[in-house]
């Protein structure tokens, strides 16, 4: 997720021998975890590494949650976090079936 991720990531991963069609950039968390919903099968697991450096990977997972009120057990949920997560990724925004966040308005 991210421009580093993409630059850098990317291609030592294909280095180290994982096929090109294999990887994914994505721009935003919640591209990322659009994507990722799209191609989930029954039964997948998913591990969504995460850091501190203003990726805000919870937003993938939000894109991801079979329950939306669980949203409100991942970290960094309040409305100024919100804000600032808007801010650098407008398209914070997570639309599945059922389940839409948009935080535009905070």
């Amino acid at each position: 997720i991210g421009e580093n991720a993409n630059a850098y990531l990317v291609a030592s991963a294909i280095r180290g021998g994982l096929l090109a069609e294999s990887c994914v950039k994505t721009s935003s968390p919640a591209e990322a975890g659009r994507y990722v919903a799209r191609i989930l099968r029954q039964g997948d697991v998913v591990l969504v590494k995460g850091s501190q450096n203003g990726v805000f990977s919870e937003e993938a997972v939000s894109c991801l949650l079979k329950n939306s009120q669980d949203r409100a057990l991942l970290v960094r949920q309040s409305p100024s976090w919100m804000a600032k997560k808007q801010k650098q990724f407008p398209d914070i925004v997570c639309v599945k079936p059922g389940f839409t966040h948009d935080y535009t308005d905070m």
